[in-house]
C-alpha cells in the first residue's frame, strides 16, 4: 500500500512537471505578473526537467539496481522507450520533416542524421529528454559498475557543470561544444544527454536498498 502512494505520488510531480514544461515552451509565463514570474514560475519551471529525469530513473533503477540481470532490464528500458519515441516521431512526421535541414535538398546521409538527433539531439520540441535517458539510463549504469556510488556521482556532476557553464568556459573548452554543435547536436552539449547524467545518477542514487525497503 505504501509503495502504491508513492508511485501515485510521483505520477502526480510528473504531471505537474509535464504541464511546467509545457508552459516554458508555449511561454504562457508571459502574462503573469512580473514578480511572479520571476520569483516563483521560473524557478519552478527550472526544476520540471531534473525532476522529470529524477523519476524516470528512480523507477527504472529500483528495479534494476541490485537485480543479477540489470543488462536484461536495461536493455528493455531501451526497447521500451525507443518504441514510444518512435511513436511520436511519427506523429510528429510533418514537423520533422520541415524543420530539419537534411531534409531540403533531400541528403544520402539523411537516415545517419536521423539516427543522431534521435539520440544526441531532438526529433521535435523537447524531445531531447528522451534521448538523454536513452543515452544516460546505460551510460549511468555502466559507470556505477565500474567505479564506487560517490566517484559516479562525482563524474556526473562534472559532466552537467561542462553542459550547463559550456558557454563561459575558456576558449580551449568551448572548442568542444562547438565541435559537439557541429557534428553531434546542433543545440550543444546544453541540450543533449550530459545535461542529464547528474539528474539520472541521482535518481540511482536515491534507489538505494534503504530506500526501496522503506517503500516496500
Amino acid at each position: 500500500m505504501q509503495q502504491k502512494k508513492i508511485i501515485s505520488g510521483l505520477d502526480v510531480m510528473k504531471f505537474i512537471m509535464a504541464f511546467l514544461i509545457v508552459d516554458v515552451h508555449v511561454q504562457g509565463y508571459l502574462i503573469t505578473p512580473p514578480i511572479l514570474r520571476e520569483y516563483i514560475i521560473q524557478p519552478l519551471e527550472g526544476l520540471a526537467v531534473p525532476t522529470f529525469f529524477i523519476i524516470s530513473s528512480f523507477l527504472f533503477f529500483r528495479k534494476a539496481r541490485y537485480e543479477e540481470k540489470q543488462l536484461r532490464l536495461v536493455l528493455h528500458f531501451v526497447k521500451r522507450l525507443c518504441l514510444l519515441y518512435l511513436f511520436w516521431c511519427v506523429v510528429w512526421s510533418p514537423i520533422i520533416y520541415i524543420q530539419k535541414n537534411y531534409f531540403h535538398p533531400m541528403s544520402v546521409w539523411a537516415p545517419l542524421y536521423l539516427v543522431r538527433d534521435f539520440f544526441f539531439g531532438s526529433m521535435f520540441d523537447a524531445s531531447w529528454f528522451l534521448g538523454a535517458l536513452l543515452i544516460g539510463v546505460p551510460l549511468v549504469t555502466l559507470i556505477m559498475k565500474v567505479a564506487k556510488e560517490w566517484i559516479g556521482l562525482m563524474i556526473c556532476f562534472v559532466a552537467y557543470l561542462f553542459a550547463i557553464s559550456s558557454h563561459f568556459l575558456p576558449d580551449n573548452f568551448l572548442v568542444v561544444n562547438e565541435w559537439y554543435k557541429q557534428y553531434v547536436c546542433i543545440d550543444g552539449v546544453c541540450l543533449s544527454f550530459p545535461s542529464g547524467l547528474l539528474w539520472i545518477a541521482i535518481g540511482y542514487a536515491m534507489a538505494n536498498k534503504k530506500t526501496i525497503a522503506g517503500h516496500g
